[in-house]
């Protein structure tokens, strides 16, 4: 019996995912949001919401997802919630390896994580010399652990 191998035959690999949620300020492709969870219909969360300032930071439990198109305020649109994904960083000079976890700011972006006690989303897989996209495993739905040593 012979052995098929239908992708990559060694390395890391994670499937997109996706979902449809009301965007809560018009985005563009890249951008990072959180999930609204006080606003629950029919038992799903249906809309992003605004940066709240350190609280995005500070609660482990919030679900960050990427604008996966450009999206009006007010419109539906695609997200990720995880995979590999070009994500909008405020941060320069990163380097391969490095964690990212949310940004506290007016709107969300990744940021390089030395901040002990957060959940990291990000890990790069390129470097960049530039603020704005880049590549990197993400998941914004159970985290890539924490900078707890």
């Amino acid at each position: 019996m012979s052995r098929s191998i239908l992708g990559p035959s060694t390395g890391f690999q994670m499937d997109t995912k996706t979902v449809e949620l009301t965007a809560h300020a018009a985005l563009v492709k890249g951008d990072v949001a959180a999930v609204l969870t006080t606003t629950v219909a029919n038992g799903l969360m249906t809309t992003t919401k605004a940066a709240a300032g350190a609280a995005i930071l500070e609660s482990n439990a919030e679900i960050i997802v990427v604008a996966m198109e450009d999206i009006a305020s007010g419109a539906v649109g695609m997200f990720a919630y995880e995979g590999i994904i070009d994500v909008q960083c405020v941060t320069t000079g990163l380097d391969v390896g490095d964690y990212l976890i949310a940004d506290n700011g007016a709107t969300l972006a990744l940021i390089a994580s030395d901040v002990d006690e957060f959940k990291i989303v990000g890990i790069c897989l390129e470097d960049n010399s530039a603020t704005g996209p880049v590549k990197c495993l993400f998941s914004g739905l159970y985290g890539l652990g924490s900078g707890i040593v």
